[in-house]
């Protein structure tokens, strides 16, 4: 074990350990809120933003896509509970270190703005806050833990969103 034992949550088992699967936690957060929604009978967001969902999903999906293309050309693992074996600076890993949570985040307001709701929409800000300490800040130390000059070089020239 190294000299911080806050380290060992990731390095006896090489991953980030983060606190659950990110598409789980936008899942759970999307499912409570059209939830919320029909049970306190919220009022719903206008209709006239409805429109904004089908772009707002469509613009996830293909950010997501091309993501998961150029892990898999790297040979590195998708899944954030497992090793990662290099550092992704290509496609869209080259404007944003986190370009799944981005296109899971612009899929989850999609949704909440087809389905109108208010509550869906609320609930995004803690999802994003559990994203952001549950998830990215620990893939953040483990990543510098493991790539300790390759992750601070990406971190610098890469932004965490956009």
């Amino acid at each position: 074990m190294g000299h911080n034992a806050g380290m060992a949550q990731f390095t006896d088992r090489d991953t980030a350990g983060v606190v659950a699967p990110p598409p789980l936690i936008y899942l759970s957060g999307l499912v409570a809120g059209l939830a919320l929604q029909s049970v306190f009978n919220a009022p719903r967001l206008p209709a006239a933003i409805r429109w904004l969902g089908l772009p707002c999903t469509g613009v996830g999906g293909l950010i997501i896509g091309l993501a998961v293309h150029e892990l898999r050309r790297a040979g590195t693992e998708l899944d954030p509970r497992k090793q990662t074996t290099v550092i992704v600076s290509s496609g869209p890993y080259a404007r944003s270190r986190n370009p799944i949570y981005l296109g899971l985040s612009a899929i989850y307001l999609g949704l909440s703005l087809l389905a109108r709701s208010t509550t869906a929409l609320l609930l995004l800000w803690p999802i994003l806050a559990v994203m952001r300490w549950g998830v990215i800040a620990r893939e953040e130390r483990y990543l510098e833990h493991k790539f300790s000059e390759a992750y601070p070089a990406y971190r610098g020239r890469v932004r965490r969103w956009l």
